[in-house]
């Protein structure tokens, strides 16, 4: 059964967030996600504003208000929190949420976020590195009573963890990113979940697989053991007229001085776009690759990125054909 998600990114109006989490828990959905960016942007459409507020204070606030709904940052920057104090946060939340923590983490990619917080920005490979040797540290933080741990970027020193989280050995780990020499190599080592987006097609998303079972060979890592994702936003119309309408309040928000058809042919290969049956279509070819987890991000409309009349449509039309 395919794990259906909502991603609210990038709102900031916390009684939309705590309607539409809400709704989701309703529906069945797995869980709810949040962008962890400082300022605006973080791959979003050109006009997402600045306003947005801090996904981990966010998810401490959101999750004791759900019952069933499970909450996760998509996909924290391991450099904006020391990975040990992370690990704690995290066992934290895990426990008074009662395993209801996904974690979502990378390694950090938009330089001027980093430089408007003061953060250094070093190169990609060090950022990665800095990613790899902070999941080796929350882990050994989730799993053992006094840690030690020294390594070119991090060092932790007969550590405490307590409480562990509840969830055992520790909550559901995902590594965003695409890099193919060093971020999918360390998704074969590490993670529970690899995570995707949309940008290059469904092509694109089998050449990446293909990269991570190599790195699973590798490793001597079982390529069946890591669950597949994607996160995309949704573009959804009842029909072809609706989506003609539909489609010039979008250009206006999103296209930036951008002629109609290049900005539709860009927009097209970043969202699942289209009717109800080009949705359910589109989300069944990234079932056939493996995809059993879907974070959805629903866009359109004239005032709110996070459309809700098309995810009540994707509620009433689309949700049941897919899981």
């Amino acid at each position: 059964m395919n794990k259906i998600c909502i991603s609210l990114s990038s709102t900031s109006d916390w009684e939309t967030i705590k309607r539409l989490s809400s709704k989701a828990e309703k529906l069945d959905y797995h869980s709810v996600w949040f962008g962890d960016h400082l300022t605006g942007g973080g791959g979003l459409p050109a006009h997402s504003h600045n306003s947005r507020f801090e996904c981990w204070t966010l998810m401490s606030a959101l999750a004791p208000q759900l019952t069933t709904l499970r909450v996760g940052p998509l996909v924290l920057s391991n450099s904006f929190r020391n990975p040990a104090l992370l690990a704690k946060m995290a066992a934290t939340l895990d426990s008074i949420t009662n395993g209801r923590l996904e974690i979502g983490i990378g390694a950090g990619w938009m330089q001027r976020e980093y430089e408007a917080y003061g953060y250094e920005y070093p190169p990609p490979a060090v950022r990665i590195g800095q990613m790899e040797e902070g999941i080796k540290i929350m882990k050994l933080l989730w799993t053992e009573k006094n840690p030690n741990f020294k390594g070119k970027y991090y060092s932790i020193k007969d550590s405490v963890c307590e409480p562990k989280p509840v969830q055992k050995p520790y909550p559901p780990l995902m590594i965003g990113g695409s890099g193919e020499k060093l971020t999918l190599r360390i998704v074969a080592k590490e993670a529970d979940r690899c995570n995707f987006g949309l940008r290059g097609g469904l092509e694109q998303y089998k050449h990446l697989l293909n990269v991570l079972r190599s790195h699973c060979e590798k490793v001597g890592r079982s390529y069946d053991e890591i669950e597949k994702s994607l996160f995309t936003g949704v573009c959804l119309f009842r029909n072809e007229r609706e989506m003609e309408t539909g489609l010039k309040p979008i250009h206006k928000k999103q296209g930036s001085g951008k002629p109609f058809d290049d900005w539709l042919n860009t927009y097209k290969n970043r969202v699942i776009f289209g009717t109800v049956d080009d949705c359910v279509e589109k989300i069944k070819a990234y079932s056939l690759l493996g995809v059993t987890c879907y974070i959805l991000r629903f866009e359109g409309g004239e005032h709110s990125i996070h459309h809700e009349e098309g995810f009540n449509l994707f509620n009433e039309h689309v949700l049941n054909e897919i899981r």
